[in-house]
């Protein structure tokens, strides 16, 4: 086997590929082929030396190239090759690389010659001369002796005087002042961070205050958020819904879109008791930027709805919508926290192979959430607010029908474009129900008349207890990913108890 590695190796010697050296001492090896010293390797570098080097020279020359080594120069110049070879069509990196080579070598040439005497300095500069490799264009590797600008190199070295203290003072300054003018990204003012926007919103929000006396109010915050690129102003929305007479609705808008606000106003509205009972309010605030003068275009919204039983003669809070998914053996539970801070629990078994994945971003104004199997999509859980609110409408409520109640499931199935069908129930309380059905939509857009756009189906469990939250859940499987008998054991699983 050695002799086999022998005859390669004189092989690869003779065809040019491997240069023959012998080792001086530790990392220095010597080489008739080599015509000036360098330095060559990444991880463990080692210094390569002509034969014809004289001992006088030796100690110069080995000084140079142990600082390169100590410099890390052995990979930053091939760093800054790379770098090169990258950007090749850019002229400024090419001067870049070419000074990047000459400031290294003068680097090198200056700690060791700080330490000489005028004698020591005239030797030094004397070897370069005589290893000066001409004006190649630099490369990659390796750290050749006298290569980058000897001339330069041999003028600093005889001048050569150790700079003042203020003068190291003054570069290290101006450096630091480069860096933060250069090498920082400013701050940039045309997007609102989202946290003064939330927080502007939130503290909004939360301030709403129901008074005894009838009143309505709320402070809007100091300051309002600005932006750079346009003005900003917030609009805000609040309207109150009273019941008569079960079934019966009307609404008092005390704010429909209402700007000009000012940093630190208090709004206060009466409402109007003679509508009858006070069955809902709802308060929403946005803030809109200016596009082009007189154009303005909402960029942040959210909302709260009030309930009975209502807070009175205190600020009703904000707490921004949330779901947290847990895990009790086979049950899946879904805690929800609406925005006036009170909480529901869904809790369900779902089938093997399903589980909930992460939030979508349905416009509901309540967090959904996804339904998977195998990583994919296959079904949704949403929350849609009940079609009423008061007692006396609920109450004509017949839970146990097998009849779609819209006093719950109106917000989606007084729609034009969507609604269920099939809907059977499963389980039911006096105040709740969970059931199978089918959720048919039209797709709209699919042909050029909504007429003749087609419609499609999925099945559906649909779960509602009033005397819980002001919600109905609707969870929506693609069809086949359950049979009619595992539906129907699902909507059996599902509950919803109070937070």
């Amino acid at each position: 086997m050695t002799e086999l590695f022998l005859e390669v190796a004189d092989r690869a010697v003779a065809a040019g590929w491997l240069i023959p050296a012998v080792l001086l001492r530790d990392n220095i090896y010597q080489s008739e082929y080599v015509t000036s010293p360098f330095v060559l390797g990444l991880i463990r570098p080692k210094i390569y030396l002509p034969f014809s080097l004289g001992a006088d020279t030796m100690g110069h020359v080995l000084a140079h190239e142990q600082a390169h080594i100590a410099r890390r120069d052995h990979w930053w110049k091939p760093l800054g090759f790379a770098l090169t070879a990258v950007y090749w069509f850019q002229p400024l990196m090419w001067v870049a690389y070419l000074l990047f080579c000459r400031d290294i070598e003068l680097a090198c040439d200056q700690r060791v010659v700080r330490t000489m005497d005028p004698m020591g300095r005239a030797n030094y500069s004397q070897a370069l001369l005589d290893y000066s490799t001409g004006r190649r264009p630099p490369g990659a590797c390796p750290l050749a002796f006298g290569e980058a600008g000897v001339k330069t190199r041999v003028r600093a070295a005889l001048h050569y005087k150790k700079p003042g203290f203020w003068v190291v003072l003054v570069a290290v300054l101006l450096c630091a002042g480069a860096a933060a003018a250069f090498l920082t990204n400013p701050v940039d003012a045309k997007e609102e961070p989202a946290q003064t926007t939330d927080a502007f919103i939130a503290d909004t929000l939360s301030s709403l205050t129901l008074g005894t006396d009838g009143t309505l109010s709320f402070t809007v915050p100091d300051p309002i958020p600005t932006l750079e690129d346009g003005a900003v102003r917030p609009f805000m929305t609040l309207s109150a819904t009273f019941s008569d007479q079960a079934g019966s609705f009307s609404v008092q808008k005390l704010l429909d879109r209402a700007v000009d606000w000012q940093p630190g106003q208090t709004y206060s509205g009466m409402l109007d008791a003679q509508r009858g009972q006070l069955v809902g309010i709802t308060f929403v605030v946005s803030l809109e930027s200016e596009v082009e003068p007189g154009v303005y275009q909402q960029y942040a919204m959210d909302h709260l709805e009030l309930t009975p039983p209502f807070p009175y003669d205190r600020p009703a809070g904000y707490t921004q919508p949330s779901v947290a998914v847990s895990a009790r053996g086979q049950t899946t539970d879904l805690l929800y926290t609406f925005s006036d801070g009170q909480q529901a629990r869904l809790s369900l078994a779902l089938p093997a192979g399903l589980e909930v994945g992460g939030q979508l971003e349905e416009d509901t104004g309540l967090p959904g959430l996804a339904l998977l199997r195998d990583g994919q999509q296959v079904g949704t859980v949403l929350l849609y607010g009940l079609g009423a609110t008061d007692e006396p409408t609920l109450a004509e409520v017949d839970t146990a029908a097998h009849a779609l109640p819209m006093q719950i499931f109106a917000e989606v199935a007084l729609s034009n474009h969507a609604g269920y069908e099939d809907y059977h129930v499963v389980t039911h309380s006096g105040t709740g129900a969970a059931a199978t059905a089918h959720y048919v939509w039209q797709e709209l857009g699919t042909t050029d008349a909504a007429a003749t756009d087609p419609w499609n189906s999925m099945d559906c469990v649909l779960a509602y207890d009033w005397s819980v939250m002001p919600c109905f859940v609707q969870l929506t499987l693609q069809t086949g990913v359950l049979d009619a008998a595992g539906l129907t054991a699902l909507a059996e699983s599902l509950t919803l108890t109070a937070g």
